[in-house]
């Protein structure tokens, strides 16, 4: 597919981004690039559309995401090969050389979930192996579990250097009152959007877990996601929902099979009809990932059949496969990169690390057509939507407004300010010259 060609079902940030990024390639002008795109904004759309100009061209594309998820969302949605970071770090930071030296982009999605040591790997390893780098996200959903928010400070960096792709229209919800309240998220101005939500009659206030968790199942219909902030809560969400759609003489028939969660095991009842996620990665025959969704199919004596959301249809038997567990809920780490028509929220305000507003902003951006939001507190609500959390490194400490383009221009005035107990562990790394670098692709690698 020619450039031109391609440009007519596109929007104006859309092919701003892909021109730009085909003519950086193609001119080797940029070997790492960025594009910071909201929720619903078409990036894995625009993905699919580079690799069609692209493959003809010569060039080898290859995705990687932090999830299993993620990655087979960016495989089914782009059309390219993708694997989890860990694998992708785990196979090419053990080899000195490529086997072929044909050109090769590296799409990494979900880019915000990435903490600073492993972004510092990555970078390492395409910039050894002369591999090009585009990182793709939103920095207003999760940030990373691990250290620092490099993906946010990259875009800092490139948007101070002119280079930064941003896009911004929104594909995604489809009720103009939803959508109005998920662009006032994507502003950062997320008490405002629970406002709007709240206007609308989509936020309810019950205080006691158990009365929030029974209204959820009582509202619960197929089709529907429900995103609780803790794997507990999820537990106890499902359980309601299978009393609600399986009478108690069908769950007295259903078939128990053994299932694990990191290192405890448990019985899971399993009926036809019920909904299923996967817990781990398994790659090979079942190709399956953290954060697969299904609906069992059909039940043996020991395995069962699922229907995938993707479309395939697997059978697992525990005894190879035990990683799964009931899916009416998930948590927001698994919710993210989904897109459901409706959403049920149970907003707990007591677990205030795992109800931040980046969380907030992928729960409601999950809907397409609607979303309700049942919360112990609206007051403790909107102060949560004023925080936005991650596990902070020294760019965060003593100086939370410097970018990371400035912190390295300004680094012998910043050390003056800091702390002496701080400037002593920061010393080692300051003295052996984090200076300015050459390229975009060595920051992160100089700073790790």
């Amino acid at each position: 597919m020619e450039l031109e060609e391609s440009l007519h079902n596109l929007t104006g940030d859309q092919k701003k981004a892909l021109i730009y990024t085909v003519q950086s390639l193609t001119a080797q002008n940029e070997t790492f690039m960025c594009w910071r795109g909201d929720a619903g904004s078409g990036k894995t759309y625009l993905v699919d559309v580079l690799r069609q100009i692209l493959l003809p061209r010569g060039w080898k594309i290859r995705g990687v995401a932090p999830t299993g998820a993620a990655a087979a969302n960016l495989h089914e949605e782009s059309r390219i090969p993708a694997v989890t970071l860990a694998a992708f770090l785990a196979y090419y930071e053990g080899i000195k050389r490529r086997r072929s030296a044909d050109s090769m982009l590296i799409v990494v999605d979900e880019s915000s979930m990435i903490g600073i040591t492993d972004m510092a790997r990555l970078t390492r390893v395409c910039e050894r192996l002369g591999m090009n780098l585009l990182l793709i996200g939103d920095p207003s959903q999760l940030t990373p579990l691990t250290a620092g928010d490099p993906f946010t400070n990259l875009c800092d960096f490139a948007r101070g250097a002119g280079v930064l792709v941003e896009l911004h229209e929104n594909f995604r919800q489809r009720h103009s009152g939803l959508r109005h309240a998920c662009d006032l998220a994507r502003a950062r101005n997320m008490p405002a959007s629970l406002g709007a939500l709240r206007d609308l009659g989509w936020v309810r206030e019950i205080g006691p877990p158990e009365e929030r968790w029974a209204e959820i199942a009582r509202l619960f219909r197929p089709g529907m996601l429900v995103i609780s902030p803790s794997a507990l809560s999820c537990m106890e969400i499902n359980r309601r929902i299978r009393e609600k759609l399986f009478p108690l003489r069908l769950r007295r028939a259903a078939v128990k099979f053994r299932a694990r969660r990191k290192r405890s095991e448990f019985d899971v009842e399993i009926l036809p009809g019920d909904r299923i996620v996967c817990t781990k990665n398994l790659y090979g025959r079942l190709n399956l990932r953290n954060g697969f969704t299904g609906t069992v199919a059909d039940i043996g004596r020991d395995r069962f059949t699922v229907r995938l959301d993707g479309g395939r249809t697997v059978e697992i038997n525990p005894a190879l496969y035990p990683w799964f567990d009931h899916g009416y809920a998930v948590t927001t780490w698994k919710a993210q990169g989904r897109t459901v028509g409706t959403v049920l929220i149970d907003a707990d305000t007591t677990r205030k690390d795992l109800e931040t507003m980046r969380a907030q902003y992928v729960q409601i951006t999950r809907a397409r057509d609607f979303c309700l939001i049942f919360t112990d507190d609206w007051e403790n609500l909107l102060f949560l939507a004023r925080l936005g959390q991650h596990a902070e490194t020294t760019l965060s400490w003593g100086w939370p407004d410097v970018t990371l383009e400035e912190c390295l221009a300004r680094r012998e005035t910043i050390r003056q300010t800091v702390h002496s107990e701080l400037l002593e562990s920061f010393e080692e790394p300051f003295e052996k010259g984090c200076k300015p670098f050459p390229n975009h692709r060595s920051m992160v690698s100089n700073i790790a």
